[in-house]
């Protein structure tokens, strides 16, 4: 995987994000950039370019959701995979037309670095 393939990780629990994405860059050696909010993943993705950004769907100033499909109609390409996760996973699940995947928290690390891995292969071959 090319050091240039980048992930957002975006949740309002500074800890939670942090050690994400920690847990990303060391397993996958990924560039990982955590943010705190919904409007600050939009901005990250339309400067960064990520080939996935998760997001947390209860984030202050702008939620997941909204997030997400602010990322989806911003012209983006290619686009990232997006990735919901929450407590509350029905709620995750019920956003198949934004997200591209859910997740429950917390975050079944293996399915996500699966997830991960397999995207960013994709990306480099493409």
């Amino acid at each position: 995987m090319t050091k240039q393939q980048r992930v957002i990780v975006a949740d309002d629990d500074r800890d939670s994000a942090e050690m994400l994405a920690v847990l990303v860059r060391n397993k996958l050696g990924l560039d990982v950039s955590a943010v705190y909010d919904g409007r600050a993943a939009v901005e990250a993705s339309l400067a960064e370019h990520p080939v996935a950004v998760i997001l947390d769907l209860d984030m202050p100033v702008l939620g997941g959701a909204d997030a997400a499909k602010a990322i989806r109609n911003s012209g983006l390409h290619p686009l990232p995979i997006l990735v919901a996760v929450s407590g509350r996973v029905e709620l995750a699940r019920s956003q198949d037309e934004v997200f591209d995947h859910a997740l429950s928290k917390p975050v079944d690390l293996p399915r996500l670095l699966d997830l991960l891995a397999s995207v960013a292969l994709r990306r480099a071959q493409a």
